[in-house]
């Protein structure tokens, strides 16, 4: 058999610590019991990482909602990179977070090795690399950046140049056609090909010209023009609406918080489980609406947000790995799953502008009250 690069080596090699022949149902199960170990850990260092931004008890609120959502408890039944990919992930927005804190050549060089090993399971997080390179220049005196720098490419390199040069030797091509695939996917407007509702999810099965469109990266391309030039309100709206398809509720490829068909499930037939997906669902919306508005709020000047530049690196970051997502998978297909791993990132920045918005309510409070002179500071929340 011909070795390939389908997929990135993260979870592949997680999941060898727990093979030893062909699946079995304790294999599964031990599996399954370490992802929802990771899950658990993930709730914990999501406190940790809001807690860069955020006050104490609304950091804990942040943390709970991650704790409640359906998706990422579901995810630890699966076979998927979902769990492993978001602990992962969440721990290198906390390792981050520690290094903005208190940067050093060391920190920088496991903040590099920390992105490296979370790109090894999605492959796409490899750019984060580039990013955080221009925030490193951005946040730090030129006297220090070049050395952080270094030294944070240099784990980055370390960690990920393997993969690199194994492919250069087993499979050359398989970056490529990877990006093709990515690309030519998300040429469908609204998940189906033709407007066929049986084509819904995977519209590229159905297409009879799929082979051809992706032939290489010009193709697709061609096909994308193509398409924008028969139809341009159809695909210029598809192209628009790709955000909202990416933090749906609903699965697109599965059934509402699941990715596969099952017989039942306790979130639609015990009470207690009814209750948190019920609040988690109606929640949902709104907590996009206010993740992206963070988004852009983090953005704003630090004498108009009213907290510490410190605080604002901390934000900022989760900004730019949210934004990053959505703008990448607006390139290509954008199914609800790939967000999955970023909702801690979405409840925590989602919280953001009520913070925010409760510092400005206790200045205005206390500057009506004279009381406390010299000024409020909205940290105090967290002592």
């Amino acid at each position: 058999m011909t070795p390939d690069a389908v997929r990135p080596p993260g979870y592949p090699l997680f999941l060898s610590i727990f093979v030893d022949g062909f699946p079995h149902k304790k294999m599964i199960m031990n599996i399954v019991t370490v992802q929802i170990l990771l899950s658990t850990l993930t709730i914990l260092l999501s406190f940790f990482l809001f807690r860069g931004f955020l006050p104490r008890y609304v950091a804990a609120t942040g943390a709970l909602f991650v704790a409640l959502c359906p998706h990422l408890v579901t995810m630890n039944a699966y076979l998927l990179t979902e769990t492993l990919f978001c602990f992962f992930l969440v721990l290198t927005g906390w390792i981050v977070m520690k290094f903005f804190s208190n940067p050093s050549l060391s920190r920088s060089f496991i903040t590099g090795t920390a992105v490296a090993m979370t790109a090894l399971i999605r492959s796409e997080f490899r750019y984060i690399a580039l990013i955080m390179g221009i925030y490193l220049i951005l946040n730090f005196d030129k006297k220090i950046y070049r050395g952080l720098l270094l030294s944070f490419f240099l784990g980055f390199l370390i960690c990920y140049s393997p993969w690199v040069i194994r492919n250069q030797y087993v499979n050359p091509d398989s970056s490529k056609r990877l990006m093709i695939g990515f690309i030519h996917h998300g040429i469908y407007p609204d998940f189906t090909y033709d407007k066929k509702p049986e084509s819904y999810g995977y519209p590229y099965r159905h297409d009879p010209d799929a082979e051809k469109i992706r032939e290489g990266v010009t193709s697709v391309l061609m096909e994308i023009k193509r398409r924008f030039t028969s139809e341009p309100v159809r695909h210029a709206a598809w192209f628009i609406s790709k955000p909202l398809y990416l933090w749906s509720w609903s699965m697109i490829q599965g059934y509402d918080i699941y990715i596969y068909p099952l017989s039942g499930s306790p979130y639609f037939s015990e009470i207690p489980y009814r209750i948190t997906y019920d609040f988690m669902k109606t929640l949902h919306w709104p907590m996009v609406f206010f993740g992206m508005s963070g988004c852009l709020i983090a953005w704003l000047p630090e004498r108009k947000t009213g907290i510490s530049e410190k605080e604002l690196v901390f934000i900022r970051f989760v900004s730019l790995i949210l934004i990053y997502y959505t703008a990448i998978n607006i390139i290509g297909s954008p199914f609800p799953r790939y967000s999955i791993p970023l909702r801690p990132f979405l409840y925590g920045i989602a919280l953001f502008p009520f913070y925010l918005s409760w510092i400005k309510y206790k200045k205005q409070s206390t500057k009506d009250n004279n009381k406390n002179g010299d000024g409020y500071s909205g940290r105090t929340l967290s002592d």
